[in-house]
């Protein structure tokens, strides 16, 4: 959870914000689309902290169904093989539908 005022939350997560910007900013150049993808952590919460900055630059694929399944977790950050299958088939609609939308 951030520590400081959200006014400073570009110092606060200021490596994170600096690389996503110039990762969004260099596929824009290009016109490739963004999408971000939140994986939680095991028991870990279901809102992204900071979805609002993400959303400024492409939809987020939120996966906190994963979160309660300690059986799908190597360790509490770690998918197991088992874990990452039933990722990947939960991603294959949202990836499908973005290719549709930019071929």
């Amino acid at each position: 959870p951030p520590f400081l005022p959200a006014a400073l939350a570009d110092v606060e997560f200021g490596d994170e914000r600096h690389f996503t910007r110039r990762i969004v900013a260099a596929a824009k150049a290009h016109g490739i689309p963004v999408v971000f993808l939140a994986l939680p952590y095991h028991t870990g919460p279901a809102a992204v902290q900071e979805q609002a900055f993400y959303n400024q630059f492409g939809p987020l694929w939120n996966a906190a169904f994963l979160a309660p399944h300690g059986e799908w977790y190597a360790d509490y950050g770690h998918l197991t093989a088992h874990g990452a299958t039933i990722l990947t088939d939960w991603l294959v609609e949202p990836v499908a539908a973005a290719l549709e939308k930019h071929p």
